[in-house]
């Protein structure tokens, strides 16, 4: 659901799912360039870390917002109960920095 709010390129819902191990440090590592004729727009590598819990669903975004040049990296954890969703925000922690990054 929260893909499909998005507009302009990220109109189409796009998403990958992967299966972690639960209970030790993820990283997710993230960044987004555009070019458009003369103009372009680019947010640098944003990265973060959190601990995912067993058994839970995880969706990760960039959010851009071009106007206010502002990325974030965003995870949140997808709680379901019958019919009703709600997104929950995770802490994040800075990434430390990875050899050969």
């Amino acid at each position: 659901e929260n893909l499909r709010a998005r507009d302009g390129i990220f109109k189409k819902a796009f998403y990958r799912e992967y299966y972690v191990a639960s209970g030790e440090p993820l990283t997710v590592k993230a960044s987004y360039s555009e070019t458009t004729g003369r103009s372009g727009y680019s947010c640098p590598y944003i990265a973060a870390t959190f601990i995912p819990e067993k058994d839970k669903d995880y969706e990760v975004s960039l959010d851009i917002v071009k106007d206010k040049k502002l990325c974030r990296l965003q995870i949140v954890n997808i709680k379901q109960k019958d019919a009703d969703i709600e997104l929950v925000s995770i802490p994040l922690t800075q990434a430390n920095k990875c050899s050969g990054d």
